[in-house]
């Protein structure tokens, strides 16, 4: 699937669940929330997938929360937010095509720009079965949304390269 159609097929999927109230939203949703993302993992529903950042640069992508020396990814991460989230994706990542009017639509009083979140994971290693399966790093670009609502934090992001759509909630 070329790139191009790749991000319209995102843009698409994320306005859907946006208008279809699907993602957790909150309509007093003001406060500038935490940004950080070192020191927190975060789980997907109904698998048990986990994203980890281990520090300000080092991610794991864990298949299963259960097994953690096993089916990972890891590598260094970028994280982006807001004015910094747009510039990031209509520049650096212009080869999507995703487009400042595109994202605007996105963005309204339950999502303001200051939400909006751009993800890059640069995967330096991917072991299946005990054994090292990439050749070549390679990056993997989301974009999307971070909701703090009742001090339960979620990542809603869309996959650049594959438009697959994910929600990561905060694990204690």
């Amino acid at each position: 699937m070329n790139k191009r159609l790749a991000a319209s097929l995102s843009a698409i999927l994320v306005l859907g669940v946006l208008m279809s109230g699907c993602i957790r939203l909150s309509p007093n949703q003001k406060k500038e929330i935490n940004v950080r993302l070192d020191d927190t993992e975060w789980i997907t529903s109904p698998d048990p997938s986990v994203l980890a950042f281990e520090d300000k640069h080092n991610f794991r992508f864990y298949k299963d929360d259960d097994v953690r020396d096993d089916n990972y990814f890891e590598g260094e991460y970028d994280f982006y937010t807001g004015d910094d989230a747009v510039e990031y994706i209509t520049e650096d990542l212009e080869e999507y095509d995703l487009t400042k009017k595109e994202i605007d639509r996105f963005l309204d009083n339950d999502q303001p720009l200051e939400n909006f979140v751009c993800l890059v994971l640069h995967n330096e290693s991917c072991i299946v079965d005990g054994e090292e399966t990439v050749d070549e790093p390679y990056d993997t670009p989301y974009y999307g949304f971070l909701s703090d609502e009742d001090d339960e934090r979620s990542l809603t992001l869309v996959n650049m390269n594959t438009a697959n759509l994910s929600v990561y909630d905060e694990m204690d």
